[in-house]
């Protein structure tokens, strides 16, 4: 975690590492989760902190990237492509405003999820991001899954 403090974490607009023991110095923060501390606890990790990052942040950012700590991010390329015009209309539900979109109002905003989807067991019906690279949401989507979506597979454990 020091080499992400020290490199592109500063260039970012907020920056905060879920954890299980608060550290001032890593910007890191408990966040208790339902289960026991495991990678194939997974599930249960990231509900607690795209509940935290909901409760503690929604009206201070339009986008949240979650991923391990073993990510790279060039954080200056995220950001321009967050506000490319493609990202802009496809968040304003395919509608264009002008040259430079603007983007809609929280709550007519479509909810993006972007990343690297994989289909459990090839099944297009189950499909998920991998948390390797990491996954970047707007704010309607992770108002989506935290007031609507964290019910399903509450107490689901991943494999």
């Amino acid at each position: 975690l020091h080499a992400i403090r020290e490199t592109w974490a500063p260039k970012c607009d907020g920056f905060f590492v879920a954890s299980n023991l608060t550290d001032a110095s890593l910007d890191a923060v408990d966040i208790p989760h339902e289960g026991i501390e495991s990678y194939r606890n997974m599930w249960q990790k990231v509900r607690s902190l795209l509940s935290y990052a909901y409760a503690n942040y929604y009206n201070e950012f339009d986008w949240f990237h979650i991923g391990g700590d073993d990510l790279w991010v060039i954080v200056d390329n995220l950001r321009e492509y967050l506000h490319s015009d493609e990202i802009r209309i496809a968040a304003n539900g395919g509608i264009e405003f002008g040259s430079h979109s603007a983007f809609l109002d929280n709550e007519t905003q479509v909810p993006l999820l972007l990343g690297c989807h994989f289909a459990q067991g090839g099944k297009l019906s189950q499909l998920y991001v991998t948390g390797g690279p990491g996954y970047t949401l707007n704010k309607a989507a992770l108002k989506l899954l935290v007031t609507e979506g964290m019910d399903y597979f509450q107490h689901k454990i991943t494999s």
